[in-house]
């Protein structure tokens, strides 16, 4: 019997950095991190940790994400992937990221946006074989 499982990831946090790519045949994604705050007491005080998430868009969301820039307060719901990759001296390299795959923008008041990538992100995924990295 085959089984399937699936990591699904949902974040809550702010977008920090946004590097937009194209892959090889000319379709977008972006790599982007998401800063994750959380509190908590230590000796009697609070404390902030942040923690930093790496999350990969596809496809016409990247734009989104864009336009909605640094610091916006934002709901990620995605898949977990693991990636390995050589650089130029011949180090295997391993990173784990976010797929993402439902996009939603808290603003001020509680009010909400959602965009939705791809399904299945068949505009451009993470087994497309001209990926930049």
């Amino acid at each position: 019997m085959d089984y399937f499982s699936k990591a699904v990831v949902i974040l809550v946090g702010r977008i920090g950095n946004v590097e937009p790519k194209e892959t090889k045949s000319g379709k977008k994604l972006a790599n982007l991190s998401i800063a994750i705050t959380d509190s908590e007491k230590v000796d009697g005080e609070y404390k902030q940790t942040t923690m930093w998430t790496r999350v990969v868009a596809f496809g016409n969301i990247v734009d989104t994400i864009i336009k909605h820039g640094k610091g916006s307060l934002v709901t990620i719901v995605g898949s977990l992937r693991e990636r390995k990759w050589q650089d130029k001296d011949g180090k295997t390299n391993y990173t784990t990221e976010v797929i993402l795959r439902d996009y939603t923008l808290i603003k001020k008041g509680g009010e909400t946006a959602t965009y939705e990538a791809p399904v299945g992100n068949e505009e451009v995924g993470p087994e497309d074989g001209d990926l930049p990295f």
